[in-house]
């Protein structure tokens, strides 16, 4: 066998070993990637329309020595029907916001929407999940942006008692929060 040919034998060889290389790389990469995602993944079995029961009744907090937040959710179908009313005691008086909406789901119930809207007409989507039995978490969309504004995180400690944990986003890309707050809700009824 001449040289050339010895040469082009080996490179070939060369060639085959360095491909398998970078395939077995990228093979470990992927692996590693999903193994990485189904570390940090929801329960795919978790039924969320029995999930949300929790949720129903009417839930008051008291935010500092000023503020008032009720929030009620009550069952339409298999839906919630929405009404969040924020109080601030001013000098002159109150303020009050509110939001209205619907709690329904995704085709495959395995997700949950939120379609609420303000006294002036803004929309709002939330996209959320159980994660697991007790703790339940969403991204808040304004209609029309591809980005969220807000994540928000709620844990029910016990069945009369939970937590919300909201953190407003100022851009998806780099997820820096404005603000961050945890507010301690009590089931009223």
């Amino acid at each position: 066998m001449a040289a050339a040919e010895r040469l082009s034998v080996h490179l070939q060889s060369y060639e085959i070993v360095k491909t398998s290389n970078v395939i077995f790389a990228i093979l470990l990469i992927y692996i590693g990637f999903n193994l990485a995602l189904a570390a940090q993944s929801p329960e795919k079995n978790l039924d969320q329309v029995e999930l949300m029961k929790q949720f129903a009744g009417t839930w008051k907090a008291e935010v500092g020595d000023d503020t008032i937040i009720s929030m009620s959710f009550k069952p339409f179908g298999i839906a919630l029907e929405y009404h969040r009313e924020v109080i601030i005691k001013v000098p002159d008086g109150e303020h009050n916001y509110y939001r209205k909406g619907i709690y329904g789901f995704s085709g495959d119930m395995d997700s949950v929407i939120f379609a609420g809207v303000e006294p002036l007409g803004t929309m709002l989507l939330d996209y959320g999940r159980f994660v697991s039995g007790k703790k339940y978490v969403s991204e808040s969309y304004p209609s029309g942006k591809k980005h969220p504004i807000a994540v928000e995180e709620v844990v029910f400690a016990d069945p009369d008692t939970m937590l919300v944990h909201s953190k407003s986003l100022d851009n998806a890309l780099t997820r820096v929060a404005l603000w961050s707050s945890t507010v301690r809700f009590i089931r009223e009824e």
